[in-house]
């Protein structure tokens, strides 16, 4: 006998056939999923002997982090900022074993010095310079403000004798473009790969990071809240 479930399979199939439409199983592809920055990272990984990256907002190292299994099975060189201090010491001792890491506890700014920095109560990867970013989903007294430490894009040069970026990883909720345009303004050589949040970048400056982006020879490929932004030198003629 045809099962009730069978009965109701063949229906919903003939009433779907009759307006041109076919019913298949759902695969889920997601176990088997390319994971495109996966790939990037390791192309540009392997054409760099003296591979170095710069996190921006690196929070705690492990938390959704798009890098820390790579850097410790890779041993990476780099250095990554976080300017909330209990979420810096944990991001510290996630990397404890990675000898040849930096750490800065401040945020990049366009200046040295002490700002404010506007977080989420009970949610630390919530934090931004900017209060009204926060206030678009966050109740006003759920916000806490907390003095940091800023250091600006020439002196994190200085301080810790960086000579090139092959990987910049931006995630400032807002913020983003901003540290982008630092980066090209600084005397460093344009990094080979760029991953930044356009999640919370209004739509001017969503359109103005991507065309800054361009304009610099990079090609572009969104991945769910993230850009990744891949540098291509100029042809030789």
């Amino acid at each position: 006998m045809v099962s009730f479930t069978e009965k109701i399979k063949k229906l919903l199939n003939r009433i779907a056939n009759s307006r041109g439409y076919h019913i298949e199983r759902k695969v889920s592809y997601n176990e088997h999923e390319l994971d495109i920055f996966a790939v990037l990272l390791d192309t540009v990984f392997r054409q760099n002997s003296d591979f170095y990256f710069m996190q921006i907002g690196a929070h705690d190292g492990c938390s959704s982090d798009p890098i820390h299994k790579l850097v410790k099975l890779h041993h990476w060189r780099g250095l990554l900022l976080e300017p909330q201090t209990d979420i810096f010491r944990t991001l510290v001792e996630n990397y404890k074993d990675e000898q040849q890491l930096s750490f800065c506890n401040a945020a990049l700014a366009n200046a040295d010095g002490v700002q404010t920095l506007f977080s989420v109560e009970r949610s630390s990867q919530l934090a931004s310079l900017d209060r009204e970013q926060l206030e678009k989903t966050t109740a006003s007294s759920a916000i806490l403000e907390h003095q940091i430490q800023t250091i600006s894009f020439p002196t994190l040069i200085k301080k810790y004798e960086i000579t090139h970026l092959d990987l910049l990883i931006v995630d400032t909720e807002g913020f983003d473009f901003e540290i982008l345009k630092m980066a090209f303004n600084s005397s460093l050589p344009i990094p080979r790969l760029i991953r930044y949040e356009h999640l919370h970048l209004n739509a001017a400056d969503r359109v103005s990071c991507i065309n800054l982006l361009v304009k610099h020879g990079y090609k572009l490929i969104r991945i769910g809240h993230d850009t990744l932004a891949l540098h291509y030198p100029p042809s030789p003629e």
